[in-house]
């Protein structure tokens, strides 16, 4: 319940947890993203429900990373169990990685297509988020999965088998929360090639 407050719309954040200092154990908000809550309070709603915030218990870091968001990733394609992916293994330097990306898959012209020869097919791939706490050095901190619709998977199959991986690549576009300082946020941008020398897909 609020009050002595006019009425109108707030955001409501969570304050940083103190405790998230040099060899202190504290939390890191991991949900909603970005940590915050609009409320619209009136003379007729004072009270606000269902305001919640999930926290993530953060492990003791090194001091140079304690203001900072520093995030890597590594790219793999996945057709597995009948579900085609961009995979994404996501290596966390940070007091909390928190993460929301999308993405794009494009197939380039490339003999035996039947296209004509400028002709680009680009699908739009599933946006996905997680959530990660601190990794020390080359330790995978968690995963970030792109599921690919059914169109762009026979896209794909039918382009890897006129041998035309080199024409695949991808665009990620990657927004990294800093749960300490908002101004601090950093996004990174990828364009990879999904596949390089042979492919074999992850069938089992």
């Amino acid at each position: 319940m609020f009050s002595d407050v006019a009425p109108g719309t707030y955001t409501v954040r969570e304050a940083p947890d103190s405790a998230q200092g040099y060899n202190g154990v504290g939390f890191a908000c991991t949900r909603p993203s970005p940590c915050e809550r609009s409320v619209t309070i009136d003379a007729d709603h004072r009270n606000s429900t269902g305001n919640d915030f999930l926290n993530q218990r953060v492990r003791p870091l090194p001091a140079p990373v304690l203001k900072k968001i520093h995030y890597s990733m590594r790219f793999r394609y996945s057709d597995k169990h009948g579900k085609s992916r961009v995979i994404a293994r996501v290596y966390c330097h940070s007091v909390g990685c928190i993460l929301s990306a999308h993405a794009k898959v494009r197939i380039h012209p490339y003999k035996g297509d039947g296209r004509s020869s400028n002709q680009t097919q680009v699908f739009a791939l599933s946006p996905t988020e997680g959530s990660y706490v601190y990794a020390k050095g080359r330790t995978e901190a968690g995963i970030l999965k792109f599921d690919v619709p059914p169109k762009a998977t026979r896209a794909l199959q039918r382009a890897i088998r006129h041998d035309a991986r080199g024409k695949i690549r991808s665009t990620i576009h990657v927004q990294g929360v800093n749960t300490l300082d908002r101004n601090s946020n950093k996004r990174r941008y990828r364009d990879i090639k999904l596949f390089s020398g042979f492919y074999h897909p992850e069938r089992h």
